[in-house]
């Protein structure tokens, strides 16, 4: 079943259902990326580079399961596979059936409803195509005709991950590329993961990971988890933004992440600052004069906080010096990294309304 390219170049028939069941949710979701895309429109092209990341993914001869963390600046497929040995790319969109099991990549009739696929231009069955287009947050099957190490420079945006209840899901992870959990410590705080029902592929087939304690996660990797009821569960470390999706510093020049430990254990972050291009400071609240007041602290390249026990949260404030700022707009990219080693990435956009900023 085709894509229906007209009304959403991004998904087709396979998709809407879901879409559709979202409703809201899904509209709120494009209304703040609008919003950022918007606030940007003003800066160069050398500011719009603070909000890019490059994620390497190595594939192998054959099928793979990816998962794609970035937004390719040009998501035609054709663009973003050019010049590569990739000759189909498939992905599922869930619908209103659960999966209850996972075929493997050879036995699927990419055909049926829920799977949007896209074959390489040389092939001959290319006119079947109904993807259109490659998005980031997602799991893919990525068949390759050799070996290939694939860099794609994409924007990032903050979206959790919406778990289809008592289905399996084809998900992925962000995770650190060198010290990765393991599969127990990544879903030890979630009841609804807790069979641990999580497959892998391996040689072309869908493996269940046997020892999820003593297996590690990988980076970019697209696997089949099984949710058992619902869920918002998103990792160990637990990050909330205002906007949803990017932090938009506007009026008033700050923002409030929330940060929460959804693990048994405690947690330490680390705050990094990618680009250092916006010039920002964090809040500490005192006491003084008998009233709370809130101190601006300029925050340095790497920041650590303070451990979160389990189940605790804490607020971080972020403060934008704008009388720093150098252009009307200005971007960055801020990575959250848990000594757990799962990592959270949060674009960053700022103005300055009398350099020209969007007001």
């Amino acid at each position: 079943m085709k894509l229906d390219r007209l009304s959403n170049p991004r998904i087709g028939p396979a998709a809407k259902q879901s879409q559709r069941a979202r409703g809201w949710v899904g509209a709120a979701r494009s209304w703040s990326l609008i919003l950022l895309v918007s606030l940007l429109a003003g800066a160069t092209m050398a500011v719009q580079a603070g909000t890019l990341r490059t994620q390497q993914i190595q594939l192998h001869q054959g099928w793979n399961s990816i998962f794609l963390e970035v937004f390719p600046t040009n998501s035609a497929p054709e663009a973003v596979f050019l010049n590569s040995p990739v000759s189909i790319v498939a992905t599922y969109f869930p619908l209103a059936n659960s999966v209850e099991f996972v075929r493997d990549p050879v036995r699927i009739d990419f055909k049926k409803e829920g799977w949007g696929v896209w074959y390489a231009p040389r092939r001959t069955d290319a006119f079947l195509s109904s993807l259109h287009a490659i998005d980031g947050n997602r799991a893919y099957l990525v068949y390759c005709d050799s070996e290939f190490t694939w860099s794609m420079d994409g924007d990032v945006s903050f979206e959790s991950i919406r778990w289809k209840s008592d289905s399996f899901n084809h998900v992925g992870f962000c995770v650190d590329p060198q010290s990765p959990p393991t599969f127990g410590k990544f879903f030890a705080g979630s009841q609804a993961h807790r069979e641990r029902k999580v497959y892998r592929l391996v040689n072309e087939r869908w493996s269940r990971v046997a020892d999820p304690d003593a297996t590690p996660m990988r980076s970019g990797e697209g696997l089949w988890v099984y949710c058992q009821g619902a869920s918002d569960y998103q990792g160990p470390l637990f990050a909330s933004i205002p906007m949803g999706r990017a932090i938009v510093f506007g009026n008033p020049a700050q923002s409030r992440i929330t940060l929460g430990n959804n693990s048994v254990d405690p947690l330490g972050v680390r705050v990094e600052l990618q680009g250092g291009t916006i010039p920002l400071a964090y809040v500490l609240t005192a006491l003084g004069n008998s009233q709370i007041q809130g101190l601006f602290v300029d925050l340095p390249q790497n920041y650590s906080l303070p451990a979160l026990e389990p189940g605790a949260q804490r607020y971080f404030t972020l403060h934008v010096r704008t009388e720093r700022m150098t252009q009307g707009t200005q971007s960055d990219l801020l990575k959250l990294s848990s000594d757990m080693g799962t990592v959270v990435w949060l674009p960053l956009a700022a103005q300055r309304e009398d350099l020209g900023g969007t007001p």
